[in-house]
């Protein structure tokens, strides 16, 4: 019974779920989430309190859709973003799942953060805005005819 419920947690979104609003949610690292649904997947890779700045949520952008050429698919991903958790708020609407899975190799961005000497958090910037800012690069396609 109760592994019915935890699996059926995980694909409720959080407009079916009023108690969990982003505003109401606890972020926590081993969490996905998504802003669109179909869109990037979010995942919480450490969440910490960091003096004067408070919440800072750190997560890898997965999945991220980038125009390709002749209906190519192709996606991107976003190894490190820290955020505040005002700006976490703003960014995520469906919960997908608890306890993903964190390898070690998703906290390599992270650890760059960390060697910065200013990291960078953003303070206003959403992660859609980020993520449209860092897709809207042209794509440069070059293809020969083909040869018959």
């Amino acid at each position: 019974m109760v592994v019915v419920a935890v699996a059926f947690a995980s694909v409720t979104t959080l407009a079916q779920r009023p108690e969990a609003q982003p505003s109401r949610v606890e972020y926590r690292a081993g969490q996905s989430w998504r802003y669109a649904g179909d869109g990037p997947t979010i995942t919480i890779l450490k969440v910490e309190d960091l003096h004067k700045i408070g919440r800072v949520i750190h997560v890898r952008v997965d999945n991220i859709p980038v125009p390709g050429c002749a209906g190519i698919h192709l996606t991107k991903t976003i190894d490190h973003l820290a955020l505040t958790e005002k700006v976490m708020r703003k960014s995520v609407n469906d919960l997908l799942r608890e306890n993903a899975d964190l390898p070690d190799s998703y906290f390599d961005g992270y650890r760059e953060w960390q060697k910065q000497k200013k990291p960078e958090i953003d303070r206003n910037a959403t992660i859609a805005d980020v993520v449209r800012k860092d897709v809207d690069l042209p794509l440069i396609c070059n293809f020969l005819p083909a040869e018959t």
